[in-house]
């Protein structure tokens, strides 16, 4: 189980198929924990909510939607090959 404050440790713990918990901007790591269906914390959380997420990560035996990871991953690499035949 990981919790991140960054996007990049999150798409880690995707990757390795780990559940995770972010913290912080709800722009950049929320939306990435909504799509995967994971808890997120905002910086303003009230601290029962704190516990309440912690908790569920703990649990929490979900697994990664390996569909959706590919489906992302496909999308970096279309991105990657347009970026770099330019």
């Amino acid at each position: 189980r990981i919790i991140s404050s960054r996007l990049h440790g999150l798409i880690l713990a995707a990757l390795a198929g780990k559940p995770f918990l972010g913290v912080g901007d709800s722009n950049k790591v929320g939306r990435f924990c909504d799509y995967f269906e994971m808890p997120f914390l905002g910086w303003e959380t009230h601290p029962d909510d704190v516990k309440k997420s912690v908790g569920q990560l703990l649990s929490n035996e979900k697994k990664i939607n390996t569909d959706l990871l590919a489906a992302l991953k496909a999308g970096a690499r279309k991105n990657f090959e347009l970026l770099s035949a330019q």
